[in-house]
């Protein structure tokens, strides 16, 4: 059975498609979408990622600019789905525009039963074949400091590490902080190329030329260092940020990003193309009152709630401030704690050493947890007298 979205403003076409489709038993509606693409309504289109439609259905007449936005979005982000878009079949600029687009069939408006189940047949021909090649898309966790000092680096790059081991799955750790990056400098490493060498060859990037630019750390993780001069920076674009990172989900199971406590073009791209977003905050008042901020920022920036996580970084329980006042505070709940350990993550910084290779200490078994939450991973039951009373009672909220 193939799945289909439709997409218009207009109710009535919609209801018209609707019942056109409802009598085949080739076809399931996923979703209808009564607006199109709009950067305010980008989860919508997060969305139609994850369900992969095999057909998206698009209505032009309403708006044929905004429509073919739409098109492009979509055949951006879903390169499974086949798109059909409806309109004038006079307009033979727009039906040009559209193939180049990539809309694979044109339907002429008002749609009829003949010409649908035609396209829809020739969908169904090549569906099982692409069924066998399909690959869904990684996931992408960014994390974003609401603070300088936060403590981000030291998140994701540890993060990333303990992904990497416990997973045993294809992950790269990217690091967008354009002119001061640390990740390759916190995992002890010495990359020879960076995010600049990839941006320059994008247009020609293959899996094959992408390993020749990464680092491969010893935990299987695969790195993509910073810039590694200032003069560097101002020739990568935002939209080549985007075009990198889309190009590492469809080769990546995990595309994990550190990026700068800015909100500048490279970090935005980043949060656009992110599955989730995690925002690192410290117990302190200026970094408290700057994740309420950011908070709002996102809530404008039109990320939904679920997309964003709230990470405590450095907390400690001998303080006044309770996580619950944290939560009232932000009207925001807390994700994870991770507990203060000054001396440990100091050491692992220097020596360039992730935590996950510093065995029983809180810190790097928080990590370890926290990955298990992230990728659901399920933990593994130690011998009945290797159980450590109260191994998880730190992390209880």
């Amino acid at each position: 059975m193939l799945s289909t979205i439709i997409v218009s403003p207009d109710e009535e076409f919609r209801e018209h498609v609707r019942n056109l489709l409802e009598g085949s038993d080739q076809i399931e509606i996923r979703a209808e979408l009564n607006s199109f693409y709009s950067a305010l309504d980008s989860w919508i289109f997060d969305e139609i990622r994850s369900m992969e439609p095999d057909i998206v259905i698009i209505d032009l007449a309403p708006d044929k600019e905004q429509g073919i936005l739409t098109l492009e979005k979509i055949v951006e982000i879903s390169k499974h789905s086949q798109v059909f878009v409806a309109g004038n079949n006079n307009d033979a600029e727009t039906i040009l525009r559209s193939m180049r687009s990539g809309a694979k069939e044109f339907l002429s408006r008002p749609v009829e039963t003949k010409p649908l189940s035609e396209a829809i047949g020739r969908v169904s021909k090549v569906h099982t074949l692409v069924n066998k090649d399909k690959k869904r898309y990684g996931k992408c966790f960014t994390f974003f400091s609401a603070k300088g000092g936060t403590g981000s680096t030291v998140v994701s790059t540890n993060f990333a590490v303990s992904l990497a081991e416990q997973t045993k799955k294809p992950t790269i750790l990217v690091d967008l902080d354009m002119q001061l990056g640390e990740v390759s400098l916190f995992l002890g490493l010495k990359p020879s190329f960076n995010i600049v060498d990839v941006a320059d060859n994008i247009h020609r990037m293959d899996p094959s030329l992408l390993k020749g630019f990464v680092k491969r750390h010893v935990s299987g993780l695969d790195v993509l260092a910073a810039p590694d001069s200032l003069d560097k920076v101002e020739s990568v674009s935002a939209a080549q940020v985007g075009q990198i990172l889309q190009f590492l989900k469809n080769n990546y199971e995990y595309v994990v990003v550190d990026t700068s406590n800015s909100f500048d073009d490279y970090t935005v791209a980043a949060l656009d193309q992110s599955s989730t977003i995690f925002l690192i905050s410290n117990t302190d008042l200026p970094s408290l009152r700057n994740a309420q901020r950011c908070l709002s920022i996102f809530e404008r920036m039109g990320y939904k709630k679920e997309k964003i996580q709230l990470l405590i970084n450095r907390y400690q329980k001998s303080l006044e401030i309770r996580g619950k006042d944290i939560e009232e505070t932000l009207n925001f709940p807390v994700y994870w704690f991770f507990p203060n350990d000054w001396p440990t993550i100091i050491n692992s910084v220097n020596s360039g050493v992730p935590l996950s290779s510093i065995n029983h200490t809180e810190i790097a078994s928080s990590f370890t947890l926290f990955v298990q939450h992230v990728a659901k991973i399920q933990p593994l039951k130690l011998p009945e007298k290797e159980k450590k009373k109260g191994l998880l009672g730190f992390l209880k909220k």
